[in-house]
């Protein structure tokens, strides 16, 4: 994988499983990162995609308006979904909201991805990173699955997320 060196990326933990991979986008396309007293709840269609409905853990204000704000998770962890998110089982003080740019222009404009604690700011070389053969559909809004020494590293699709959440953006307004 090719990158313009050297390229920071914010890094965080969606998951309380220490085995679980870390979350990565490039900063560029964070638009910030607020902390979040929790989430409101929002209702949903019936013909919702699964997929949203188990990451969508409801809205938060950002701005004067609410975004969605989306736990992600590994699929396969056993468990419920919530378990596995372990974002209910922690401290409000702790949670914060990674808020990225929806690239699809039916969707809210913006949306947060749920973090434990603070995301960290990782600087990226080239060559530093390399795909993770062993990560294969860990969850449907995962665009790249990446190794950095021994740390397991998921890049969320923007698309998809995007994509996802234009039948539900008008429930949201």
């Amino acid at each position: 994988m090719r990158l313009p060196t050297p390229i920071a990326a914010l890094t965080w933990r969606a998951d309380t499983a220490s085995v679980a991979p870390r979350w990565l986008l490039p900063a560029a396309a964070v638009l910030e990162v607020v902390r979040c007293p929790g989430p409101e709840p929002v209702p949903l269609p019936l013909d919702t995609d699964p997929a949203l409905v188990r990451a969508l853990l409801g809205t938060l204000g950002w701005r004067g308006r609410p975004l969605p704000l989306l736990g992600l998770a590994v699929e396969g962890g056993g468990g419920d979904d919530e378990a596995r998110t372990g974002i209910d089982a922690e401290p409000a003080p702790r949670l914060r909201a990674v808020i990225c740019p929806a690239l699809n222009d039916d969707a809210t404009p913006a949306f947060g991805l749920a973090a434990l604690g603070m995301p960290g700011l990782l600087m990226l070389r080239e060559g530093e990173l390399g795909p993770d053969a062993e990560a294969a559909d860990l969850t449907p809004f995962c665009a790249a699955a990446l190794r950095l020494d021994d740390v397991r590293y998921l890049v969320p699709d923007l698309d998809a997320l995007g994509a996802a959440l234009a039948p539900v953006a008008a429930l949201m307004a």
